[in-house]
């Protein structure tokens, strides 16, 4: 364990801010209704008129085949509401129900950020900490690339998914993470670090590495007390690398069903598995101040660049998502036919968290609309 850190003058005004929150961020004891299929909640003249429409366009969704299945929370001013339609398993018939898990895939980042900002609030960690500082010997420009920077995708580290290198441990189960990592490290970079930003999965890699390390806990336990344990997310979990406790979503994609695959590749950048509800739960806390301190949620929040794909900003394991009524934070993810989105406008208190058992593509068609829709009202 390396010697204890000095405090960075620019992180100090934080962490002095977020110590003020560490006895009241978090709930008294977990608290979670049961999960029930359909619609739930009441919903008033303006809630109802949303509803209804999202409602159609689900149906839609199952209707034209853009997923077998579907889940949708909505949360308005407080008022929450759970829409399913379609299956949990086509080959049963078996309705999709709010309680099934999904693998949610990259919706991992925020959970694994808003941890390692639960360390920098304690002073545990700042996030202009080097790699090097707490991994010595992983990477090449290791003592360049901060805390800051994996969060933010700015530390210039190519994605494994694309370094050939990696591919053969990608293929081994379960997958070695360090051997990934430093596959990915050999890479040439895509910048420097800080000087550009370009979203890869093994910044969050070596972020679960850094967060073991100042821990010394695995990083699923780590979330289990950080974060699901504290929130009452029961369905949450970083330990499974397949779904194989039910109640179950069917993943579907390359005409197969993907439910049973190894996903241990995925881990702190994309290995969580939980149902739709807990998403909610998670970013509902995030949002109002029971994980974090605001002034920490606001660092995540902010953009740290330009454009990155989809969105037009990426902070600290967050995303800014352009909509007709202005921007949602959140993030996005997809793997092996599960897509996953959680987005909130905090302008407006409004969210929402939509799940779906397919390969397709979220940033256009009817599942982008869900979302705008849910986001926006009608």
């Amino acid at each position: 364990m390396p010697q204890p850190l000095r405090r960075r003058s620019w992180v100090l005004g934080l962490v002095t801010v977020a110590l003020t929150c560490v006895a009241g961020c978090l709930p008294a004891g977990p608290q979670r209704a049961s999960p029930q299929p359909g619609v739930s909640g009441s919903p008033g003249a303006g809630r109802s008129a949303t509803t209804a429409a999202v409602r159609r366009m689900l149906s839609a969704v199952v209707a034209t085949h853009v997923a077998p299945g579907v889940v949708v929370v909505l949360r308005r001013g407080g008022h929450v509401q759970v829409l399913t339609a379609g299956a949990a398993d086509v080959g049963t018939g078996a309705a999709m129900t709010s309680d099934r898990r999904f693998h949610v895939a990259s919706l991992t980042k925020p959970v694994v950020a808003a941890a390692v900002m639960r360390l920098v609030q304690r002073g545990d960690l700042f996030l202009d900490d080097t790699v090097a500082e707490w991994l010595p010997g992983l990477l090449p420009a290791g003592d360049r690339i901060t805390v800051a920077d994996l969060l933010s995708h700015t530390s210039g580290l190519a994605e494994y998914n694309r370094v050939p290198a990696a591919w053969p441990v990608l293929k081994r189960h379960p997958v070695d993470q360090q051997a990934l990592v430093a596959a990915a490290g050999r890479a040439p970079p895509t910048f420097q670090p800080g000087q550009g930003q370009s979203y890869s999965n093994t910044n969050y890699a070596v972020l679960g590495m850094v967060v073991e390390r100042v821990t010394g806990r695995p990083l699923a336990r780590v979330l289990d007390r950080e974060v699901f344990g504290p929130l009452g997310m029961r369905s949450a979990s970083l330990r499974r690398a397949r779904i194989d406790e039910p109640p179950v979503a069917h993943g579907y994609a390359y005409g197969a069903d993907t439910t049973g695959w190894d996903l241990t590749w995925g881990w702190a950048a994309a290995g969580l598995v939980s149902d739709a509800p807990d998403v909610d739960r998670f970013f509902h806390a995030l949002f109002t101040g029971r994980l974090l301190a605001p002034r920490l949620v606001d660092e995540m929040a902010r953009p740290r660049a330009g454009w990155l794909g989809q969105w037009s900003g990426y902070g600290l394991g967050l995303a800014r998502l352009p909509t007709r009524c202005g921007p949602a934070v959140g993030h996005t993810g997809d793997v092996s036919g599960y897509v996953s989105a959680a987005y909130t406008r905090r302008d407006a208190d409004v969210s929402v968290v939509l799940v779906a058992t397919t390969d397709r593509d979220l940033r256009a068609g009817l599942l982008h609309d869900v979302l705008e829709t849910a986001l926006c009202g009608v």
